[in-house]
């Protein structure tokens, strides 16, 4: 069921426009702390998503429970690029340091844009949800997609 690895023309362009963006973000300090503000938004919304599916009476359907396994993989994502020092960019060599600010920025880059992938499934698994999904479920996804939804907009009001 995971479909990272096939991207359609639309999905790719969508990610090759974050891609540029958060790249022009990391350049700069102020870009890097509003990308990983933007990261832990994401985060708590996931977190939240599990909290409201906890409230729902209803038994969970399959498909809402691959959602909830994506948003948990999101938080453990976004738990690496917000605690870089300890996790993403944790120094393996004595190579300078702007060698290690230099692989830093890659590594982060690199898990942000596994974080929009992760994203973009989210969104595509919510629009599949059946009809008659309860809509206790139907609304907690929404407010898990609404903040993915606001990712890059809000990324590109700050680094602008």
């Amino acid at each position: 069921e995971n479909d990272l690895g096939y991207m359609d023309i639309e999905a790719h362009s969508f990610t090759s426009a974050c891609y540029n963006i958060l790249k022009a973000g990391y350049k700069g300090i102020n870009g890097t702390l509003c990308i990983i503000d933007e990261v832990a938004d994401i985060m708590l919304s996931c977190t939240g998503y599990a909290d409201d599916l906890a409230q729902c009476t209803v038994a969970i359907p399959d498909d809402v429970k691959a959602i909830a396994k994506n948003a948990a993989d999101m938080v453990t994502i976004s738990k690496s690029i917000i605690h870089l020092k300890s996790e993403l960019c944790v120094e393996k060599s004595s190579s300078s340091w702007v060698m290690n600010g230099l692989e830093c920025t890659e590594k982060l880059l690199e898990a942000t844009m596994t974080l929009v992938q992760r994203m973009e499934l989210i969104i595509r698994q919510s629009a599949s949800l059946p009809k008659d999904t309860a809509s206790c479920y139907v609304n907690a996804t929404h407010k898990v997609v609404n903040a993915c939804n606001a990712f890059v907009p809000n990324i590109k009001t700050c680094i602008a």
